[in-house]
């Protein structure tokens, strides 16, 4: 299982290397670390693999040394990282890694047909070849999490 880690660096040495030690000690592989200037400096991006449990003690372990904190620029981001990893889980792939509220998966023609029968709006970002298309979905403040969850269950029974 893969989650993506919203988080705020704290400024002192070592920092990083402190979350990288405590993902390291709940078997976790950390697969990718970004950030976005146009979000903040400070605020890391940490994608990494591992047991669902492991995952959710990382939520604990990574409160305790102070890289999460309440932002609710964060749970905007949090909504579309959830919404990429489901989708990522069912095995559509992204053309692009988006490290924003964006995400641009790439559907069979028939699902993307399927969804907007069942009333999803999302914009056609390009053909891929004739039988894919990649969509954006985008995910703001006013978007609730049960949403997303509709969205990944229907795209499943897709």
């Amino acid at each position: 299982m893969r989650q993506t880690f919203i988080t705020t660096m704290p400024d002192h040495v070592g920092a990083f290397l402190q979350a990288s030690r405590a993902m390291a000690q709940l078997g976790l592989n950390i697969t990718r670390v970004s950030y976005n200037r146009a979000i903040d400096v400070h605020t890391l991006f940490i994608e990494a693999e591992g047991e669902e449990d492991a995952l959710a003690r990382a939520v604990e372990r990574l409160e305790e040394i102070g890289y999460l904190r309440g932002q609710p620029e964060a749970a905007v981001l949090l909504v579309a990282f959830r919404l990429r990893d489901g989708i990522t889980a069912l095995g559509y792939p992204f053309p692009v890694s988006s490290p924003s509220n964006q995400q641009f998966p790439v559907l069979p023609n028939g699902t993307v047909a399927k969804l907007q029968e069942l009333g999803y709006e999302f914009e056609i970002d390009h053909p891929v070849d004739n039988g894919h298309t990649c969509i954006r979905l985008v995910t703001s403040w006013a978007t609730p999490e049960r949403a997303m969850e509709a969205f990944l269950r229907d795209l499943a029974a897709c």
